[in-house]
């Protein structure tokens, strides 16, 4: 079993919390004044950026307990999960900036698909890993929500569009994955409160699910060709990463031992 021996995994500095938030509205009134360009946006500068930075993150972690099979794994499927993510982002940007076409759906779908997977991963073997027992409540309400977010994104989408395309089938697929995805992340939350990581992992599924809905936003925005750098949902994505960000930079303040 592992053990950690770090006061800094049981404890959440608020006050850097509070400096994430703070950053996160400073972030969102400056897209409020933002003007769209038909060159790279900044805010996609900040979205690449910060992907990548989560990825590299992810895998410094990985190396750390390089010694346990179980997190090892996991974070570099966390790793990975950013990376493709970042990939799906150049692409993004390939299509609506190089192309000037749309980029949803694109290739780019492909590779923020596969990134949901690898988050999946990561969080389905940290909570096997803690089995911690999860109550009948818990187990009932979980597939509900999961159930509703493909239900009321069919039942909206095929309403403003009347018939099931290209977009649609695209657009249900994330909201198969992420009617798996927030679910979990709500999960690992609930769990976390009595790991072996306790704060340090809890701010990082807080992070995923953050990041997971403004994912989920964002293809609603795109599908009703609502979204633009100036809308909230890019706040909440970096306010996602920056979460994760620091909740990784605490993993690697922690002291693990084999007992």
């Amino acid at each position: 079993m592992l053990n950690l021996n770090s006061v800094e995994t049981l404890s959440i500095n608020y006050k850097i919390f509070a400096l994430i938030i703070g950053l996160a509205i400073l972030y969102q009134a400056y897209l409020s004044t933002y003007e769209e360009t038909p060159n790279l946006d900044l805010p996609q500068y900040f979205y690449l950026m910060c992907a990548i930075l989560c990825g590299v993150m992810s895998v410094i972690v990985g190396r750390k307990f390089n010694f346990h099979e179980t997190f090892r794994t996991s974070y570099i499927a966390l790793g990975i999960s950013f990376f493709l993510l970042a990939f799906g982002e150049i692409i993004y940007i390939f299509y609506s900036h190089i192309l000037k076409i749309d980029a949803f759906p694109s290739m780019a779908d492909v590779f923020f698909l596969a990134s949901s997977l690898f988050a999946f991963v990561h969080l389905v073997m940290n909570i096997n890993y803690f089995k911690n027992k999860i109550s009948k409540k818990t187990k009932i309400i979980l597939p509900m929500m999961g159930m509703s977010i493909i239900i009321t994104y069919a039942v909206i989408s095929l309403n403003q569009i009347g018939e099931a395309n290209l977009d649609f089938f695209v657009g249900l697929l994330y909201a198969v994955n992420y009617s798996i995805l927030l679910p979990l992340a709500i999960l690992g939350i609930i769990v976390s409160r009595k790991t072996e990581l306790a704060a340090t992992w809890l701010l990082l599924v807080i992070g995923i699910f953050f990041s997971s809905v403004a994912f989920e936003w964002w293809i609603f925005l795109e599908f009703f060709e609502e979204f633009s750098y100036s809308h909230p949902v890019n706040t909440l994505w970096i306010f996602g990463f920056m979460v994760i960000t620091f909740a990784l930079v605490k993993h690697l303040r922690v002291s693990p031992k084999i007992k």
